[in-house]
């Protein structure tokens, strides 16, 4: 019995602490941190519709900044993007990114350069993913590439 309520007071305890501490770094995030938009913003060309989920944030005749969703909805826009002839420039400031795709046969040759790392997938031994950095002024030739050997799994935001 005594054991069983020293137990029980220990534990209870230390969820308390574990509590509070947790609530003091929330306070010390929130105060130095400003909350996200959930926006990945980026230069692209002007030359292309723009889907309704982007928002414009300037224009001119040659290039557009443009506030992207973060997230699934990034990996789908971009190649939307593209189809419609909009090339990006930089995405959050960066001129590269990393994405990732599904294939079942050899990878292209212009794909095994800028490959990063491989690896299998469990719920399909068929299949392998393979990780890749891209240079962002050339994304559109990549995706495209990656599209006729196998498919487009995810494009990395920041």
């Amino acid at each position: 019995m005594i054991r069983k309520l020293e137990r029980k007071l220990f534990f209870s305890t230390e969820f308390i602490i574990k509590t509070l501490y947790a609530k003091l770094i929330e306070f010390g995030a929130k105060t130095a941190y400003e909350v996200s938009d959930n926006f990945i913003y980026a230069v692209t060309t002007n030359s292309g519709d723009f889907p309704k989920e982007i928002k414009v944030i300037t224009r001119d005749e040659k290039l557009a900044l443009i506030a992207n969703p973060r997230w699934g909805p990034f990996s789908i826009l971009v190649p939307q993007m593209i189809k419609n002839g909009i090339r990006f420039q930089e995405i959050s400031g960066n001129d590269e990114i990393v994405i990732t795709g599904l294939f079942k046969n050899k990878l292209n040759a212009d794909l095994n350069e800028i490959k990063l790392f491989s690896s299998r997938v469990v719920s399909d031994d068929k299949l392998k993913r393979f990780a890749f950095l891209v240079p962002i002024t050339k994304l559109h030739k990549y995706i495209k590439l990656i599209n006729e050997s196998g498919e487009l799994e995810h494009i990395f935001d920041y």
